[in-house]
């Protein structure tokens, strides 16, 4: 909720969508809790890390609002992920920019790593399990379309999180199922936070 009212809200940022940010961002939280509790492992710090996985993008939406619009309108002329963007025109990504603020304002190394290295997971050498999830709950909620991120580009699972887990299709499919009946309480959550 801290997080939530010091960047703002629901107010309307340069090139995001806000609120459909904020609904993947806290979707995300969400469905990183339902995979959590499936997987048997940090239920309460995966919500959080869901929640927070993508703050690098509010910060460069509110404070550097017209090189972010280039970014967005790249993401919609070209169909690329916004961070292909974010690289392309500023020449770092909302999770760098994410955990420098996250490094900036103490936060535990747990949300530190699963706001670096949600989209390579690979590259954390700690706080794997917490950062596979996140991982894994980002790429599920945009499966599940529950709001936005900034682009309609749906990552694929990287492998080495299905190896950790040892996930194949039918695990897969156990996972989308109890996230998508997660989400049903997000909106909520989220009218929590507007209100």
């Amino acid at each position: 909720a801290q997080v939530f009212e010091k960047l703002g809200g629901f107010n309307e940022g340069t090139g995001l969508d806000i609120e459909a940010f904020w609904r993947h961002s806290v979707g995300t939280g969400f469905v990183a809790r339902a995979i959590a509790k499936k997987l048997q492992t940090e239920v309460d710090a995966a919500f959080l890390g869901g929640m927070l996985h993508d703050l690098g993008k509010i910060v460069l939406d509110r404070y550097f609002g017209d090189y972010y619009k280039s970014v967005t309108e790249l993401v919609k002329e070209e169909t690329i992920s916004i961070r292909q963007a974010e690289q392309d025109i500023l020449g770092v990504t909302h999770a760098d920019v994410g955990g420098q603020l996250a490094e900036e304002w103490n936060f535990p190394t747990n949300y530190l790593n699963s706001i670096l290295f949600h989209h390579n997971p690979r590259n954390t050498h700690r706080h794997q399990r917490l950062v596979c999830v996140v991982h894994l709950a980002d790429v599920i909620c945009r499966e599940l379309e529950f709001g936005n991120g900034g682009d309609d580009v749906v990552p694929e699972i990287e492998e080495s999180v299905l190896d950790r887990f040892t996930l194949g299709d039918r695990g897969l499919k156990i996972l989308r199922e109890a996230a998508a009946e997660d989400l049903a309480d997000a909106d909520s959550f989220l009218s929590g936070l507007a209100g």
